[in-house]
């Protein structure tokens, strides 16, 4: 009998798009899986979807508990797990067909203890592949831990943390899993993934897209609670220890400076900011209070810049451009063309490119020299930033 996969789905009101999650996981052209379907509190109708599956497919398990986050639900799942392999999917995305035919396969073939796929980020009716920054083939892990979290650009993490993208051996994971700290609310793949593969041989990374993220964001307004800065540190904190423990620290931890620096930038903007009175963006070198700003990039990093610019009376936010902006307004996202930086009634002083890879960033700023914006108006991470020792902070 070929090997079993747990497919563990986490669930959280995300009834209306929870028929085709389900539907996706139970159709696999591989059959042998475990499909453990965590309702983690929810208040609409997910679990009364989950009991209808449940009764169709015999393969099927539904686990109910009270709402304790998305660390507290994937450790429920593995409770109970049985499988040889697990994988995840979270409640509003869903998978192809051949997806876990796939990886197995190349789990068992090229016998590794990890297969990282590539994957879809479904914006509206818009599929955009994310392909992976390593090379497809078959790796010593020892050969992938020197960049995995930060590559020699700023923060371009060269293995994705998600842990959905992703094809992991029970024996492997379960210490790992069990042992996250149920605090952290951003970052908890981060908290999983990278431990992982300390753990590894090899590595596999698979030619192939399975596996659709749904960006379902109708407002990208969000409130960052009043302890979140302290789940944050917590995520950091357990990577450092486990860093610490490891044999390459000597590469982990550098990484982790910068990763951590990520961290802060898509959702802690002000602790940047605390020691100055008389400029905001201090990464970006500053920016004088009063001065009119445009925003360049609507990924995470330009999200969170947004959500801490706009409305913020230290300084006007005039306009947020990315060359993808019709796929994000399509989301309920107010982002532009970079066309209209051109506009002559668009008066600005700065223009902040909200990326974090150095070189997507160079990229832009010739873009923006050719529509005669000045070098000194055109702001990314400054150099001081990309190499101050942010673990300092985060203590």
């Amino acid at each position: 009998m070929s090997s079993c996969i747990s497919v563990i789905i986490p669930i959280y009101n995300v009834a209306a798009y929870l028929d085709r999650c389900i539907y996706s996981v139970c159709n696999q052209t591989y059959h042998n899986l475990q499909i453990l379907l965590v309702d983690d509190g929810s208040t609409d109708d997910s679990l009364k979807i989950c009991d209808y599956y449940a009764a169709q497919d015999n393969r099927i398990q539904v686990i109910h508990k009270s709402n304790g986050g998305l660390v507290s639900a994937r450790k429920a799942g593995l409770a109970v797990a049985t499988g040889e392999y697990i994988a995840y999917v979270d409640g509003d995305d869903w998978i192809e067909p051949d997806l876990y035919e796939r990886m197995i396969k190349e789990m068992q073939d090229s016998q590794v203890d990890l297969v990282e796929s590539d994957a879809f980020k479904d914006m509206g009716n818009d599929s955009i592949l994310m392909q992976s920054k390593i090379p497809y083939g078959r790796y010593a892990a020892e050969d992938i831990i020197p960049f995995m979290l930060s590559d020699e650009g700023f923060n371009e993490c060269r293995l994705k943390p998600h842990v959905w993208s992703k094809l992991f051996k029970h024996s492997l994971l379960k210490e790992i899993q069990s042992s996250v700290n149920e605090m952290i609310c951003l970052g908890e793949d981060a908290a999983v993934t990278y431990p992982y593969i300390l753990k590894c041989r090899k590595i596999a990374i698979l030619q192939y897209a399975g596996y659709h993220y749904v960006q379902r964001n109708t407002s990208i307004i969000y409130t960052v609670h009043n302890d979140e800065w302290e789940k944050n540190k917590t995520l950091i904190l357990e990577l450092q220890n486990a860093f610490l423990r490891d044999i390459h620290a000597d590469i982990l931890l550098p990484q982790l400076n910068q990763y951590a620096k990520l961290l802060l930038l898509v959702r802690h903007f002000s602790k940047l900011d605390k020691n100055s009175d008389n400029k905001i963006l201090m990464p970006y070198g500053g920016v004088d209070i009063g001065e009119k700003v445009i925003i360049y990039g609507a990924g995470q990093v330009g999200q969170s810049m947004y959500n801490y610019l706009n409305g913020n009376s230290k300084v006007a936010l005039v306009e947020w451009v990315d060359k993808e902006y019709k796929k994000y307004q399509k989301i309920g996202f107010p982002v532009q063309s970079p066309e209209t930086i051109s506009n002559k009634e668009i008066k600005f002083d700065k223009i902040i490119i909200a990326v974090n890879s150095r070189k997507t960033a160079e990229s832009i700023k010739e873009i923006l020299e050719g529509k005669q914006v000045k070098r000194e108006n055109i702001l990314w991470l400054t150099d001081d930033f990309i190499q101050s020792d942010i673990l300092k902070l985060i203590e």
